[in-house]
């Protein structure tokens, strides 16, 4: 017996390898990782120019969302009530909404650094300021996903993003460019990676250039796993991208939760091991 799962809805059963696809929505199973040491065996020193070259594998990105869900399940839940809120419309909230529910959940991610910071009305508002300025910007997004990044006008849409990331960025000397990576994601899930400082530095780049260097760097990843699944599957590219969308997430988010686990839990145990070992 082997545990397979459903990477659309999240069906999960032990079951005879014959069993192929999901009783809900017909979905071919896949059968579930074993996860258990999955960062402990990456622990390991990087190449930066190497972890840019490398092509991410249909498995190992789906078996990161695994190993993401089940070891971080409380984040999760978190995220998950967090998107339901109005990011688009950001500006129009209360302070009290902004700063209990917008800023208290960036706060929990960690975005302001190891330890959460107190969170003003003055925060707040300055905020609520930057995503009405920029909210024209943002509706011309809105619509864009990672994936599809070189099929667009590209110049213009990374010139647009950059205007975004520095301005987010810059919204109070407590905020940074990894509060902009993450609030950008929260607004425009399909479309903006999130990203922290381990990852940035695990794949060589300048956060300062997140428009031109690390949004290509993921549209690239993404896409040559996404032709991998076209040629293990025997699909097309809208059946891969589907099938490595686990549980309905945008590859947005795959491709962050990918990086964390690869290279944000990576150097936690190998700081570890250099520590202790």
């Amino acid at each position: 017996m082997i545990k397979k799962f459903c990477p659309k809805c999240g069906f999960e059963k032990s079951a005879e390898r014959f069993m192929e696809f999901c009783p809900n929505d017909g979905t071919r199973l896949l059968q579930k990782p074993q996860i258990v040491n999955l960062v402990q065996r990456r622990s390991q020193r990087l190449d930066p120019s190497f972890e840019r070259r490398r092509t991410i594998k249909p498995s190992d990105l789906l078996n990161s969302s695994v190993w993401f869900d089940d070891n971080l399940h409380q984040f999760q839940q978190d995220y998950e009530t967090a998107r339901k809120l109005d990011w688009e419309n950001l500006a129009d909230m209360s302070l009290d909404l902004v700063k209990k529910d917008i800023l208290g959940f960036l706060n929990k991610w960690g975005v302001f650094g190891p330890f959460p910071i107190e969170l003003t009305d003055d925060l707040a508002d300055s905020l609520r300021q930057v995503h009405k300025e920029t909210k024209y910007v943002l509706s011309d997004l809105q619509d864009l996903v990672i994936e599809d990044l070189h099929l667009s006008s590209t110049g213009r849409v990374l010139e647009q993003a950059d205007r975004l990331f520095y301005r987010f960025a810059n919204v109070n000397v407590k905020f940074g460019e990894v509060f902009a990576s993450k609030i950008l994601h929260m607004i425009i899930p399909s479309f903006f990676v999130a990203f922290d400082n381990t990852i940035i530095v695990a794949y060589g780049l300048d956060k300062y250039h997140y428009e031109s260097d690390f949004l290509s760097l993921m549209n690239q990843k993404i896409n040559q796993t996404i032709s991998l699944t076209v040629k293990e599957w025997d699909c097309s590219r809208d059946e891969a991208i589907e099938h490595l969308r686990y549980r309905g997430k945008t590859l947005a988010k795959i491709v962050d939760e990918y990086n964390f686990v690869e290279y944000t839990e990576k150097r936690k145990h190998l700081s570890r091991e250099i520590r202790y070992g």
